[in-house]
């Protein structure tokens, strides 16, 4: 998804609908200054994922590494790597478990000596392994009809955020994030902590097409977006973005999922595109 993105991001064919003004903030959808950053960031994604082991990317599909020292403070020691860490904080109001994931946690990332971890947690319902969609989102880019799928019209772009391809590519974003702080000795490009103030409080991550776009479900016009510094630090926004591109025919207007004419599509695949990247 992210090769394919990084492709997409040279806007051949013209991008339809408002994914781009929606999640990043962009003036328009084929602004090129957005689209170049977005190229950028998706081509260090999949840069981070080609790193051979011992360093690059490892996925965990539990939690069960990850030792308690003070759960309170959510704090956690990887006994693989000897690495304390520090498991996401939940929502208010949220009766936690003493795990890592806590019983709230789709999924979450860190760093760990020369490798970026992600976890994808499976302890609860809301965990990503079981509370995602499993099946391919492949499944409709020829067939189907994606609009009139199951929660499509009630959920519009956010549906996209079930799929676990979505799910992992946030996570990625973070992952790739760590590994240029590793190469550059800079302030990753996803942190947990937004880079600009909002009404003088310091904003988290913003997750799903409403909270990011300021907009409700097909409506035109914004009433609350942040910052374009935000949203372009934002992993969120680049999951769903790509997730929105990686479907030729459909387009996301306000939201909303529109097809697209099949003189208007983009390819299913672009020349000269590679492989994705194997094992790390």
């Amino acid at each position: 998804m992210a090769i394919y993105a990084q492709k997409r991001a040279y806007g051949s064919p013209l991008l339809l609908g408002t994914s781009m003004v929606d999640l990043l903030a962009a003036p328009n959808e084929n602004d090129e200054a957005t689209l170049a950053f977005v190229r950028t960031w998706f081509g260090n994604v999949v840069s981070a994922a080609t790193i051979p082991s011992p360093g690059g990317i490892l996925i965990h599909c539990s939690d069960a590494h990850l030792i308690p020292t003070n759960p309170t403070s959510r704090q956690y020691l990887d006994n693989r790597g000897n690495t304390v860490i520090n498991a996401p904080s939940p929502p208010p109001g949220i009766s936690l478990t003493a795990n890592a994931c806590g019983g709230f946690a789709k999924g979450f990332t860190y760093q760990a000596a020369a490798n970026q971890i992600i976890i994808l947690c499976s302890d609860s319902g809301k965990g990503a392994l079981i509370s995602s969609f499993t099946p391919s989102l492949d499944n409709y880019r020829t067939s189907g009809d994606l609009r009139i799928g199951p929660g499509v019209s009630e959920n519009g772009l956010d549906i996209l955020g079930m799929w676990l391809s979505t799910v992992i590519l946030h996570e990625l974003m973070h992952a790739a994030s760590f590994a240029q702080q590793l190469g550059t000795f800079q302030l990753g490009q996803f942190p947990a902590t937004l880079p600009d103030m909002v009404n003088g409080a310091t904003v988290g991550e913003i997750y799903q097409f409403t909270p990011i776009s300021g907009k409700q479900l097909g409506a035109s016009t914004s009433t609350g977006q942040s910052t374009a510094n935000n949203l372009q630090h934002n992993a969120d926004s680049f999951a769903l973005l790509a997730a929105s591109w990686y479907l030729p025919p459909y387009a996301w207007v306000n939201g909303q999922c529109r097809k697209i004419s099949a003189i208007n599509q983009a390819p299913l695949v672009y020349t000269n595109t590679l492989p994705p990247p194997g094992q790390s």
